[in-house]
This record gives C-alpha cells, structure tokens and sequence, in this order.
C-alpha cells in the first residue's frame, strides 16, 4: 500500500510539472493590453477627424501634426488591430500596433 501511495504521488507530481510546463509563456505584453495602451495613447494625442480626405495638415491637441491621409490610414490600423485581438490573432493585432507606435513617433511636434 505504501509503494502504491508513493507511486501514485509521483504519477501526480510528473503530470503537475508537465502541465505547468506545458502552460505557454506569457507574452511581455498580450495584444489586448497593448490595443488598451495604444488606445490610451492615440487619445491623449488628440488627432481631429480630417474634414477632407486629402487634408494636408491635421493638428492634434499635444501639438503633433499629420495628414489626414495619415490619420485615417492609422484610424483604420488600430481598428484592424483590434479586430485582430478581438480574433485571437495576437501576432498579427501586435505587429500593427507597433506599426502604429513607429508611424506616430515619426509625426512632427
């Protein structure tokens, strides 16, 4: 009986390692939280809504300063992000936001 409770505790331990090895890594940062920080980002930047498609200069309340193709082609990537994340494409939501991140740090102040 005893070599059957030791048995029977190791089988436990071997199977609670490899599930708790077999768990993924958790990224830096999930495509959720980094929408959620982006999101918290093109926010305080401010950038007004075009009012003409090729508007050549749209200002933004921290000062930054872009086309309007610019700002609706960025519109337009964090809604894909989004719709990314929200698919449980992480690796494909994360690779636009840093695209986003790349294209805003690029707009002038």
């Amino acid at each position: 009986m005893l070599k059957f409770s030791a048995l029977l505790a190791a089988c436990c331990l071997v199977l609670g390692l490899h599930d708790a090895i077999a768990q993924p890594v958790p990224q830096a940062m999930s495509c959720q939280a980094s929408l959620q920080q982006l999101d918290v980002e093109w926010n305080s930047i401010g950038f007004a809504t075009p009012s003409k498609p090729a508007q050549a200069r749209v200002e933004a309340r921290n000062g930054q300063v872009s086309s309007g193709p610019e700002v609706t082609y960025l519109t337009n990537q964090i809604r894909l992000a989004a719709q990314d994340c929200a698919a449980g494409r992480d690796s494909a939501g994360l690779q636009r936001i840093a695209l986003i991140h790349s294209r805003l740090s690029r707009t002038a102040r």
